[in-house]
């Protein structure tokens, strides 16, 4: 970038994000947005400790990240309306969903039973014969 920080031809303009990490995102804005009826049979379920759940990180950290950039994407007004209907919706369905989404297994006290990974087999020989039909 040049002395008086204009970009040149063939830079993007930087914006700093607005926040430092995915907990301070969460906790700062996106815990203070998000209003739902959470339990007493809504389907929906959330764990103060999300922060725990390897998906649940995974995914509002890129949640996180996609918001910044719709928040920096000045030459698009409808960047962050983009980002509800395309990033957050879809996200939030699944992380709330109480039946099957990664904190369904969060018990009121706070414990937490997990659910474990997804079972995985390594990958056969390329022999044709040792492949399994589903």
């Amino acid at each position: 970038m040049n002395f008086d920080d204009e970009p040149t031809a063939d830079e993007e303009p930087t914006i700093d994000p607005a926040f430092d990490s995915v907990d301070a995102f969460v906790e700062g804005w996106l815990s203070k947005i998000i209003n739902r009826r959470i339990g007493d049979k809504s389907g929906l379920k959330w764990d103060p400790c999300w922060w725990r759940h390897p998906e649940v990180d995974a995914r509002l950290t890129a949640l996180w990240w996609a918001w910044e950039t719709a928040r920096a994407t000045v030459d698009d007004g409808s960047a962050m309306s983009n980002w509800w209907i395309h990033h957050c919706d879809p996200h939030m369905r699944v992380l709330l969903d109480a039946e099957t989404g990664p904190m369904s297994g969060t018990r009121e006290d706070g414990t937490w039973r997990g659910h474990g990974p997804l079972p995985c087999k390594p990958r056969p020989d390329s022999d044709p014969d040792q492949l399994e039909q589903p």
